[in-house]
């Protein structure tokens, strides 16, 4: 599958709208998440480290390839390795919307188990051997 292309403003204007939207509706809080967009095969827009997702202006995105250096004066996403990972392993993804939802990160931090109320949840995440709600931290060396 080809992965799509985007120019650059109506890349900025999505991921502008897309951090609006996931502040009104609670899915995010304050910088507490990232998001991209793929330009291209090889090439995504990515919010600035420390950015307010919904309060993103024009210069709050950093232009980033696979190759590894960006474009801009401000700091990529402590996250970028993560949506690179992701544009690399899937060419069809064309967006990466991270959010941490205030509460269930919250209930994953204190390890508060959660009952799988859906019949296929329980054999999914038994299979890798985790409880339910287990918060676990990604480091990227």
């Amino acid at each position: 599958m080809e992965p799509p292309n985007m120019e650059l403003n109506e890349a900025r204007g999505q991921l502008q709208a897309s951090g609006r939207y996931m502040l009104d509706n609670d899915l995010a809080w304050g910088n507490a998440g990232n998001l991209s967009v793929r330009l291209g095969p090889d090439r995504y827009l990515i919010t600035a480290s420390g950015t307010h997702l919904g309060e993103l202006e024009d210069d709050d995105f950093v232009e980033c390839s696979f190759d590894g250096p960006f474009s801009g004066d401000r700091k990529p996403s402590k996250e970028t390795p993560m949506h690179r990972a992701i544009y690399e392993q899937r060419p069809e993804i064309g967006a990466v919307l991270h959010a941490s939802p205030f509460y269930s990160t919250l209930v994953a931090c204190a390890e508060i188990p959660l009952p799988a109320r859906r019949s296929w949840v329980r054999p999914y995440v038994q299979r890798r051997g985790r409880p339910i709600s287990s918060f676990w931290r990604i480091t990227v060396c």
